[in-house]
């Protein structure tokens, strides 16, 4: 040990003297303390950035004694650019040198920050001095600098304010008159009020001097110590019963034989200390005492490629550290890896650190109390992503400190993203364009950072970079479509709440919030969007949170980049030897009867099959493995070994093959719904999933059934409608519970296809085939009877299948007898009421059960498959307005019809009605009417009046078509293609009308078929279905039994 003399005189040159007169004083520091200087082992060295807003850490070699979380230590290297609380470190210590770090200090509302360490002292006059700098201009604080000897009165730091940006060395004297026990003790307490109130403080240094010299003195107090561990060791030995006694018992002999040893130096005495300390550890964890703590792993938590964080719960008595414990085992403990480490977001969020991309990892919660009793929470299987392949170009414009600023800001932002996200095919370009108000960014990456400042920053880049990789409108990705966002705006585009289920789930975890969701308009979101300096501070739960969602973003379905239509990311939770059990979602393919199998030929079929037989056949059953380097799931039979392959698009697109090396083709991308499996009006707790195809670009192909039990590929549709493209991936048990849970579910979908059925027989027809009429009642009456006593999901799936083969039979044999009321196929169609805005091949904007597209072109419509052939009208309520509404009333009146909108079924169209054809002589006082013409006449002007007008049975379109061959498919929809300035188009209420074999000429010759809504409103009498049956109310004496409408309101003939 080198001890160094110092003098008064020249040590406390610029600073109060610790006497008045030039005692020598000697440097003990090294003796008693540990990481006095703080100068090694930096939680944020002068390369880091950013800053830390809440973050209370462990240091090395002292003991933390703070009973808050707010606000922050650390150990900060002088110079660095990562500030604490907002401040920023000196940029050298007190001696100025840039060399070393320091320990920083903040909190409020007069909490306070205490570290220390134990120490023997001996007799003699002491100095503690340390060296404290004030990183702000608030004053308020309490130094908590001083010796606290135990049991007697400590000497303190009389300090109580701390001028700001100033050095300030303080030195505390107190005399020992015998050898003392106590505390070397650094800290503060802060003002009152908040953290910004009070002085933010770092400590260089802290010194113990003493008026003599190391000696044997100090080895004697180093034996006193070492004496107390001994009297401890021997009480736990006690009887010598316990575990590893015999192991504690030999420690104890070498400790007390160092006590004996006159020779023996302080490195000698510690180290027996430390030996013993040792021994006494392990054989307290041989034989822990007291209750074991109560854990909860938190089954929410997120991950990275290098790190992953999680929440815990503790409770008991005697905890002295808790915290996640981690390993590639699956049983990981405290003697793997473990840390204590959190960052605070209304709780705690532990966080593991330095992990192995593309990994997979089992983790836990832990609690270890003082009697080394441990408790574990519930294990957690998790895989961490390949590492991001971020790059960046630092373009050379500006000057020099302007560069330096968004090199540090890009390199931050690229470190958040590379080690949280998986992104690949990114490079951004980032430089300084001069007269840029803050800073922009194109869908690529292509970024202008200007002169000020507060945009200099990582938060910047990272918001940016969010528009760089789709959350921008002018890209059409998944950001300004309709599938994943809540809302659509004025033009169009997706607004309002994301409802990608990954990206929900890391915000509710990030905030500890159990309804957090993300929102946005058509180019920002909130939280973590970093949108503009003001919410830029630095922290890295800011940083952190905004990585993670990109990273979700992407696992939910945004192209990050023109190759990527989503990241792919552990969807399913598999045992590679556990079986799996696949089953369509759709109905019409086999959800409740069939199973994925193959056939001899080693195609992938859907075969009908009972659950029973499914689960004693190892053709239906799958292994499915998951490979971490590229985030995709192999997927193989159990009978034949053979593994799913993609060969091209088209039927049998997806085969399978022997395998003994795997090649790309036998990769999918699995992406989960984000909807439950729907059976009949039921939810069911099940999720499908897409099986994907990987691609570089956004329409990869998937697995699909299609018809006769075959399968193919269709281009992935990431719509939750897209029923048909999903998979139910089942274990055994899951196959039984489903079966259970699903003839519920099924039975309702026969009993709405028997009602659609009854009244499409109701309907007066003719038949064109003879014994039509028999065959559709008898399937009815057999139906009838399944519904109330089957519960077979199998035998009610025949039934269902039994009855859309009658219902096709019948519509292609069956003719109506009255051209008034003909067959109603509406059901066919999806969404015919504008409820929503799905169901159609576009979105249009929906409000008050109306739909509208305003200056922008569509082509809004649905295809119609395996129809009748025959006679169709297709029906719907619809204006367009060409122009400003005074300028399209002038127009119309003046013989100008400037309609670009159109209404067509199969290959006949024709312009929808022009707004002035229905305008009224009388306001109906909702929502918005225009006035126009003279004598002054009123159109709606919004949706809340178009609704009106709707409702008054107004702007009605039809178009008739035929259909030559039964099976066919054919198109319904509404278009323009022609949309500027002011044009829009609103719609509602459509309808198709089968007529079999009755000319097309007569069908467009009559007047059409009034829907309930409309009767609704209208004068006279009506069925159900809208048909008008007469105009005179005093009819209904004549009517038959049953429910009418008469003048817009429902009423029951009983007689």
């Amino acid at each position: 040990m080198k001890i160094r003399t110092i003098f008064l005189s020249i040590v406390m040159a610029s600073c109060s003297a610790i006497a008045a007169n030039a005692d020598e004083y000697f440097d003990i520091t090294s003796a008693y303390l540990n990481n006095s200087s703080f100068d090694s082992n930096y939680h944020y060295p002068a390369s880091a950035t950013g800053n830390v807003k809440q973050e209370i850490l462990e240091i090395d070699g002292w003991t933390k004694d703070i009973k808050v979380d707010y606000t922050i230590t650390g150990v900060y290297q002088f110079g660095t650019a990562k500030t604490f609380n907002g401040v920023a470190v000196p940029a050298t210590g007190q001696n100025g040198k840039a060399e070393g770090g320091c320990l920083a200090l903040s909190t409020g509302w007069g909490e306070s920050l205490l570290y220390y360490q134990d120490a023997v002292l001996p007799a003699g006059k002491y100095a503690l001095v340390t060296a404290i700098y004030n990183c702000c201009d608030k004053t308020p604080g309490i130094s908590k600098v001083g010796w606290l000897p135990t049991g007697k009165t400590a000497s303190m730091s009389s300090i109580n304010s701390f001028a700001g940006y100033t050095w300030i060395v303080d030195t505390i004297k107190f005399e020992l008159t015998e050898a003392t026990k106590g505390k070397i003790q650094i800290g503060y307490t802060a003002g009152s009020g908040g953290s910004a109130n009070s002085a933010k403080i770092v400590v260089d240094y802290v010194k113990l001097l003493r008026d003599t010299p190391y000696g044997k003195a100090d080895i004697d107090v180093f034996k006193i110590e070492l004496e107390s561990i001994i009297n401890q060791a021997k009480e736990l030995y006690g009887d010598g019963n316990g575990n590893g006694a015999s192991e504690l018992n030999e420690a104890i002999q070498v400790a007390n034989a160092v006590i004996g040893n006159e020779e023996a130096t302080k490195e000698i005495i510690q180290n027996a200390i430390e030996e013993l300390k040792k021994a006494i550890d392990k054989y307290q964890w041989a034989n822990p005492t007291g209750p074991v703590p109560t854990v909860k792993t938190d089954e929410r938590f997120v991950r990275g490629a290098t790190m992953a964080f999680a929440r815990i719960t503790a409770t008991g008595t005697g905890i002295t550290e808790r915290g996640v414990c981690w390993s590639e085992n699956p049983e990981p403990t405290v003697n793997d890896n473990r840390t204590t480490t959190y960052l605070v977001n209304n709780g705690n969020i532990y966080w593991l650190k330095d992990l192995k991309p593309a990994t997979k990892y089992y983790m836990r919660a832990y609690a270890i109390t003082s009697g080394r009793q441990v408790g574990y929470g519930e294990t957690i299987k998790f895989y961490t992503i390949p590492m991001g392949n971020v790059g960046y170009t630092i373009r050379q414009d500006g000057d020099a400190a302007t560069i330096q600023r968004i090199t540090d800001a890009v390199k931050t932002a690229a470190y958040w993203w590379n080690n949280l996200t998986e992104i690949k095919h990114y490079h951004s370009s980032v430089g300084f364009v001069d007269g840029t108000p803050t800073a922009d960014c194109s869908y690529g990456g292509w970024v202008r950072v200007g002169s000020n400042q507060s945009y200099q920053k990582a938060g910047t880049i990272m918001h940016e970079w969010l528009h760089g990789v789709g959350v921008i409108p002018w890209a059409d990705t998944e950001w300004s479509r309709h599938n994943l966002r809540a809302s659509v705006n004025g033009d169009g585009l997706g607004t309002g709440t994301w409802l990608g289920d990954r990206v929900t789930e890391v915000i509710r975890f990030w905030d500890n919030n159990t309804n957090g969701v993300l929102s946005g308009d058509y180019q920002h979101m909130w939280p973590y969007g970093i949108n503009g300096a003001h919410e830029d501070n630095g922290s890295d739960i800011l940083y952190i949170g905004n990585s993670l969602v990109c990273q979700a973003l992407g696992e939910d379905g945004l192209q990050h980049t023109y190759k990527e239509f989503a990241q792919p990311y552990y969807a399913l939770d598999q045992e590679d030897d556990v079986k799996y059990y696949i089953k369509s979602e759709s109905a019409d393919h086999g959800m409740y009867s069939s199973f994925l199998t193959i056939d001899k030929a080693g195609n992938l079929i859907w075969k009908a099959m009972s659950t029973n037989d499914a689960l004693s056949n190892d053709s239906a059953a799958w292994y499915f493995s998951f490979t971490p380097d590229n985030q995709y799931y192999q997927v193989r039979n159990a009978a034949t070994n053979r593994f799913i392959t993609y060969t091209g698009n088209g039927t049998n697109g997806f085969k399978t093959a022997v395998r003994t090396t795997l090649t790309d083709n036998e990769n999918l991308h699995i992406m989960r719904s984000r909807i439950n499996v729907q059976s009949g009006t039921s939810t069911l707790s099940h999720r499908g999933y897409w099986l994907i195809h990987p691609t570089d670009n956004w329409t990869p192909p998937c697995l699909a059934p299609i018809a006769n039990g075959a399968t193919g590929t269709e281009t992935f549709n990431i719509a939750n409608t897209a029923t048909a493209q999903r998979w139910m991936i089942l274990t055994a048990d899951d196959v039984s519970k489903f079966a259970d849970a699903a003839v519920g579910g099924i039975k309702t979908e026969v009993q709405t296809a028997l009602e659609h059925l009854k009244t499409l027989y109701a309907v007066p027809h003719i038949e064109d085939a003879e014994g039509l009429n028999k065959q559709t009642e008898d399937v009815i009456s057999k139906a009838e009877l399944l519904i109330k006593e089957s519960t077979s999901s199998t035998e009610l799936q025949n039934a269902l299948n039994e009855i859309r083969d009658i219902t096709m039979y019948f519509l292609c044999n069956a003719t109506p007898s009255d051209i008034t009321q003909p067959f109603d196929l509406t059901s066919l169609m999806q969404n015919t009421g504008m409820d929503v805005n799905t169901g159609w091949t576009v979105s249009p904007s929906i409000d008050y059960s109306t739909g509208e597209f305003f200056q922008t072109t569509f082509d809004m419509n649905q295809v119609l498959t395996n129809m009748p052939a025959g006679t169709y009208q297709f029906c719907a309520q619809a204006f367009h307005r060409p122009g400003t509404y005074t300028n399209a009333y002038n127009d119309y009146l003046q013989g100008k019809n400037n309609v670009s909108a159109f209404i067509y079924a199969y290959t006949k169209s024709q312009k929808i009605m022009h707004i002035a054809e229905d305008a009224r002589t009388s306001k109906l006082n909702k929502g918005n009417e225009s006035a126009v013409g003279t004598p002054t006449k009123y159109i709606p002007n919004d949706r809340q009046s178009a609704r009106a007008y709707f409702d008054q049975g107004l702007y009605e379109n039809r178009i008739a078509c035929s259909i030559d061959k039964d099976g066919s498919s054919f198109k319904v929809g509404i278009r323009a293609g022609n949309m500027p300035t002011s044009y829009w188009c609103c719609f509602d209420n459509f309808r198709l009308y089968f007529y079999g074999n009755i000319d097309i000429d007569a069908v467009t010759d009559i007047d059409g078929i009034v829907s309930e809504k409309t009767a609704a409103i209208r004068k006279g009498i009506y069925s159900l279905d809208g048909r008008l049956l007469s105009n005179d109310n005093a009819d209904a004496v004549i009517l038959d039994k049953g429910i009418y409408i008469i003048d817009g309101k429902k009423v029951i003939i009983s007689k």
